[in-house]
């Protein structure tokens, strides 16, 4: 099975799965807005070739989060976006403290097998998460703040968050890129690259969907 097919099917996953959650209210937003950041930190550490370059396995997590955000500040405005951004980077700080108290828990000599699998993932996580951290809580601020100034546009939904969240994918990128990346991945310029190709499709795509699907979400239909 190709990259390029495991790709789509991961869009379809995890617009699929904000579609649904959407449905459930406000704390479900939250919930995978959260969960797709830390998704996103621990699936960077593997790298693979899509379309013929090289890529990390983590953009769609990123791209759902911010769509994600986008969701939450359309039906519940702004604050409750704020609110969700906040949420989510005092979880992904949870994570790297977890992580670290978990890699220091001496294993049981001579029956334990994981050390070294939990060491390789999760060895290069405060690099990673501080990394995350800062380019995190700048984008998701920056999102916040231009879908709510294109909100106030007569333009679709599907226009509104394709441009915020590209624009603030942008700055993600190259934030994380250096801070995290640099010295650690091979051609980090292809992964920045393809790393902005990979976001702008599952935008348009993500965007696109969930846009048509407000006919299926409507605001009445939204727990509150």
């Amino acid at each position: 099975m190709g990259n390029e097919f495991l790709f789509l099917c991961h869009i379809a996953l995890v617009i699929g799965v904000l579609l649904t959650l959407t449905r459930f209210g406000q704390g479900a937003l939250v919930g995978f807005v959260a969960l797709a950041v830390v998704l996103s930190n621990i699936f960077i550490v593997k790298q693979m070739r899509l379309f013929g370059m090289t890529l990390t396995c983590s953009d769609v997590y990123a791209v759902g989060a911010m769509l994600g955000l986008n969701m939450l500040q359309e039906f519940y405005g702004k604050r409750a976006a704020l609110s969700a951004s906040k949420v989510s980077l005092l979880i992904l700080f949870f994570f790297l403290a977890a992580a670290q108290i978990h890699l220091h828990y001496a294993p049981l000599t001579g029956m334990d097998e994981a050390q070294s699998a939990f060491e390789l993932i999760l060895g290069v996580t405060p690099r990673l998460v501080a990394a995350s951290l800062v380019a995190f809580a700048v984008s998701q601020r920056l999102d916040v703040a231009l879908f709510g100034v294109l909100q106030r546009q007569s333009w679709p939904f599907a226009v509104r968050s394709s441009l915020s969240t590209f624009i603030t994918q942008l700055v993600d990128t190259l934030l994380f890129s250096f801070l995290g990346l640099y010295g650690w991945v091979a051609a980090i310029g292809d992964i920045i690259v393809m790393s902005l190709i990979v976001k702008g499709i599952v935008i348009l795509f993500g965007s696109s969907v969930i846009g048509l699907a407000k006919m299926y979400v409507r605001q009445s239909d939204v727990s509150v």
